[in-house]
């Protein structure tokens, strides 16, 4: 039996040039029978490496837009954490679960020592999670729908993108 498998990987490299690696997908192949269907990459893993890809950047710009929050601007302290609230944002690639990050004020205690002005929340990630569904995604929905009937418009988003499919875990 000749398998052959890729390993797909993604690199991070952050604003202090610190890098993370991490394995987002694996494809095998048996060679020693190969058939027309094996040759290159199938619609169905291109759509779980772009869901994996997709989870791992939001993530990664959540994470680092609401560590650039953190910071007072007054007493440059580090803000405490309250809490994570979790919501479900709809992308071209499937609806990716994120842990939206909520800030405490600042010791220093003063109310105008809340740079973000967003009552507790991030404000760099308040600004990067607008809405319920990415700009990209409403427009080809808005886009399809000008062009076909719903019913067709759902087939095609649903045949090419993975928006319907559950959240991504």
């Amino acid at each position: 039996m000749a398998v052959t498998e890729w390993a797909i990987y993604i690199e991070t490299r952050r604003p202090d040039g610190s890098r993370e690696r991490c394995e987002i997908g694996a494809i095998r192949r048996d060679l020693s029978a190969p058939v027309p269907d094996d040759l290159g990459l199938r619609l169905a893993e291109a759509k779980d490496l772009l869901q994996q890809l997709q989870l791992r950047m939001i993530d990664g710009q959540i994470d680092q837009s609401a560590a650039l929050d953190r910071r007072c601007c007054h007493c440059d302290l580090t803000r405490p954490l309250h809490d994570r609230r979790q919501r479900v944002i709809q992308t071209l690639f499937g609806m990716v679960p994120v842990r939206q990050p909520r800030l405490r004020t600042c010791p220093c205690r003063r109310p105008e020592a809340d740079s973000s002005g967003s009552g507790g929340r991030s404000r760099r990630v308040s600004m990067l999670l607008k809405g319920r569904a990415t700009p990209e995604l409403v427009g080809i929905q808005t886009e399809l729908g000008a062009r076909l009937s719903f019913r067709e418009a759902a087939r095609v988003t649903d045949l090419f993108l993975q928006v319907a499919s559950a959240p991504i875990t």
